[in-house]
């Protein structure tokens, strides 16, 4: 799930690209104008589906590791693993 926090950096065209081929592996939830990180972070949890939270910053996105990352990191810290 990506909440955009109604930005104008493309976030919402980028995840809406990457849902053409990929439609059942991510929701889109947007604030039509900026409210800040508390509400974008309450709207994100309240609409989890999920029983893990990840909350990842679009820095870390960037700077830290690919979003793909996160999947092994999180099947590592369960299940011993990376599948």
């Amino acid at each position: 799930m990506v909440v955009d926090d109604g930005s104008t950096d493309g976030t919402a065209d980028v995840v809406r690209k990457y849902r053409t081929t990929h439609p059942d592996q991510l929701r889109l939830l947007r604030l039509h104008a900026n409210a800040g990180k508390g509400a974008a972070l309450k709207m994100g949890v309240r609409e989890c589906l999920g029983n893990i939270i990840l909350i990842v910053r679009q820095y870390y996105l960037e700077a830290v590791a690919p979003i793909g990352l996160y999947g092994s990191i999180l099947t590592l810290l369960f299940f011993g693993e990376t599948g």
